[in-house]
């Protein structure tokens, strides 16, 4: 039996093969002969996966298939969210060793990736990559690395090492000074993200910096509880407090694996910025002043591209992923690129709800991943 192949779904192999159109075109529902023929096995292989004693190899997943037009993942008998990205991948159709091949990485370089969900800072795009290549979303990839063991254990230590940052930087009652590269602290920090002490020491001083100025305005509000005159002020200044630690609280308790997203998610400033250049709204390529080339790099799922049915010109506008990343990680990219110009006020305020609901066009067809700009790692 293939390693991790256990919950191929012998059942829906024979439905799918039940309502499969047969090759000469004639009607619905392939013999095992005429599938057989289709994946290049033998009928007795096909009728062994269909009751159970055998479980096709990840490459023949992917011919299955291609036979029926669906889908890797209609033959799998789970959901993919409750998989693994190692369990994911071949129930997609893929050995390591594919993967490896398709994307020019080394095989060391997709292990971290897999294993312990690191991107290196030469590939910052390998997320986007291995979900194109699944053709799932990226989103998708990020919740099988979630349920990595080892990935779980790195970022338990980002957070134990984070708490030590806050204590440091934070809590500490002398004046305030930001994170620096040549903290150890940093270092380690980078260490377990896989990214340079620079990158790391600017976005820490920003998410730290928000916290150290909360507290000061908490400090405040505390005062006003003690010692106003008004009773309503004095308890409105405690709730207020109150709220604001439990809300604090949260986020920071969410912060260790909403870093670790961030660099596995982070874009190179040039990228970010020809995504900043864009809206929600369909707008004609030619007035974007976007060099074409710099479509082919982008992650093909945070733009959308049409040709306009009266002119046959080619419009262009960001994805509901888009759009939803620009808003999510824009003070973050900010903080990370000093100096990014990134407006996203064009945004509208319905965008993300009105483009789920608007059918959208397939991706670019040729995507090429870039290598990183100059600046940050």
């Amino acid at each position: 039996m293939a390693r991790g192949m256990a919950d191929f779904d012998a059942e829906a192999l024979q439905r799918l093969r039940a309502i499969a159109l047969r090759p000469d075109g004639t009607g619905y529902g392939m013999t095992a002969a005429e599938l057989a023929a289709a994946v290049g096995t033998t009928k007795a292989q096909i009728l062994a996966y269909e009751q159970g004693r055998q479980v096709p190899e990840p490459p023949r997943i992917r011919a299955l298939a291609e036979v029926f037009e669906v889908h890797p993942l209609a033959l799998a008998g789970r959901p993919g969210g409750e998989m693994s990205l190692s369990e994911l991948r071949r129930a997609c159709g893929y050995r390591a060793s594919d993967v490896v091949e398709r994307l020019s990485v080394s095989p060391k370089v997709y292990r971290r990736f897999e294993v312990y969900g690191l991107t290196p800072a030469r590939r910052p795009t390998l997320v986007f990559e291995v979900a194109y290549l699944l053709a799932l979303r990226s989103q998708s990839v990020e919740r099988a690395l979630r349920q990595s063991p080892r990935v779980i254990e790195r970022v338990a230590q980002v957070a134990a090492t984070l708490q030590r940052v806050r204590r440091h930087y934070v809590v500490n009652p002398e004046p305030w000074t930001a994170p620096h590269p040549g903290d150890a602290l940093v270092q380690e920090l980078a260490r377990l993200l896989a990214r340079s002490p620079a990158s790391v020491a600017r976005l820490t001083a920003f998410v730290f910096g928000l916290e150290r100025r909360r507290i000061m305005r908490a400090d405040q509000e505390v005062l006003t509880g003690i010692y106003e005159i008004s009773p309503g002020r004095r308890g409105s200044a405690l709730r207020n407090v109150a709220r604001s630690n439990t809300r604090y609280q949260q986020e920071i308790e969410k912060l260790p694996w909403k870093l670790d997203k961030f660099f596995r998610f982070a874009l190179p400033s040039n990228i970010v910025a020809v995504l900043g250049r864009l809206s929600d709204q369909w707008t004609l390529f030619g007035r974007t002043g976007i060099n074409p080339d710099s479509i082919k790099v982008m992650p093909p799922e945070f733009v959308s591209l049409r040709t306009d049915t009266v002119s046959s010109r080619l419009e262009i506008r960001l994805s509901t992923s888009g759009v939803s990343h620009l808003r999510l990680y824009k003070s973050w990219y900010k903080a990370l690129y000093p100096g990014l110009d990134l407006d996203t006020s064009e945004l509208s305020v319905q965008s993300v709800a009105t483009l789920r609901a608007v059918q959208t066009t397939s991706s670019p067809a040729a995507v090429v991943f870039p290598a990183p700009s100059a600046d940050g790692d």
